[in-house]
């Protein structure tokens, strides 16, 4: 997991890297059963721009573990233009942490 954690938390990742992220992520979803594994899919799509597969792995996330902020930080991100859903994830993110400024 730091493996594709360090590719996805670096500058734009390319194509070869996702492929490469995606195999690593394959492997610890075996040795790894909590959502961690999700949440880096999740970053690597919305790093790819394909916000629509994020939004649904997030989804599943957030149905088993409502409260978890970093996937409702990481909706925020996938959300792109749909007011609706950005408005509802800083609401969550709000509420969790209320630190958060709430002019986000």
């Amino acid at each position: 997991i730091s493996q594709a954690t360090a590719i996805v938390q670096g500058s734009s990742v390319s194509a070869a890297q996702g492929r490469q992220v995606n195999q690593i992520l394959d492997s610890a979803a075996t040795l790894n059963p909590d959502r961690e594994v999700m949440l880096l899919r999740a970053a690597l799509n919305i790093d790819r721009n394909d916000n629509a597969r994020a939004r649904v792995i997030l989804e599943r996330v957030l149905q088993s573990e409502p409260e978890n902020i970093v996937a409702w930080d990481l909706l925020l991100q996938a959300a792109g233009h749909d007011i609706q859903l950005q408005a509802n994830a800083f609401r969550h993110i709000a509420r969790l942490e209320p630190t958060v400024p709430h002019s986000h």
